[in-house]
């Protein structure tokens, strides 16, 4: 679970924290583990309750809450929606403070008819599904599905720059060096092809055999 914003508060409202720090009241599902965690959690927020999830976005445009909580799946799907959504003026601030999961409800095996297998199964095959990327697949493809308005940044906020990929536009100077140097090292291997060096000069004089040979019978 996490905490949406309308746009104007992302500047005193950066997180959950604040929002306890501070005593605003936060919109959420009533009756859902989002109000238990904000409970336990932050004691301090008000909490103003809502029957689904629509209702709780309409709260927070309306004004009656400063936040609004909401899972992280959940918004990436509601936040192009213009029913949710329209102004794109709500953003998704600060982290997520409730880590859940979820997945088929299968019989606890505890007559000894090995009902477990079923879950281990289903358990083996949604590890290998989610490392084929086929949930984020269906993930996009529901997003897409659903999109009704399109926000300039699909953040909510102002574009990082840094986190932006590197495209190949941004990269012709690099490239331009990398090209230069390649050039330079190709010419001076070829020169020095050409152009071997000298043998080095020897220091000192070299005696011959005969002229040690002549002294020693001196």
């Amino acid at each position: 679970s996490s905490l949406i914003i309308e746009g104007q508060d992302s500047s005193v409202i950066k997180s959950m924290e604040d929002a306890n720090r501070l005593v605003v009241p936060v919109c959420l599902w009533g009756g859902t583990i989002a109000e238990t965690s904000v409970r336990q959690k932050f004691p301090a927020i008000p909490q103003v309750h809502f029957d689904g999830e629509q209702a709780v976005f309409e709260g927070l445009r309306n004004g009656e809450c400063s936040g609004a909580i909401s899972d992280v799946f959940g918004w990436s799907v509601l936040e192009a929606s213009a029913d949710i959504n329209p102004q794109c003026s709500l953003q998704y601030v600060g982290r997520p403070f409730k880590a859940a999961s979820g997945g088929f409800v299968t019989a606890p095996d505890y007559s000894g008819q090995c009902a477990g297998l079923l879950s281990t199964v289903i358990a083996i095959h949604m590890s290998e599904m989610e490392n084929d990327g086929f949930f984020e697949t269906l993930k996009e493809r529901l997003i897409m599905r659903e999109r009704t308005v399109v926000c300039p940044d699909s953040e909510g906020g102002e574009v990082d720059v840094s986190q932006q990929p590197v495209a190949l536009r941004t990269m012709g100077g690099l490239f331009l060096i990398h090209i230069g140097i390649s050039i330079l090292c190709i010419l001076l291997a070829r020169y020095r092809g050409t152009n071997p060096p000298p043998p080095a000069h020897r220091k000192g004089k070299t005696l011959d055999p005969r002229d040690t040979k002549d002294e020693a019978n001196d």
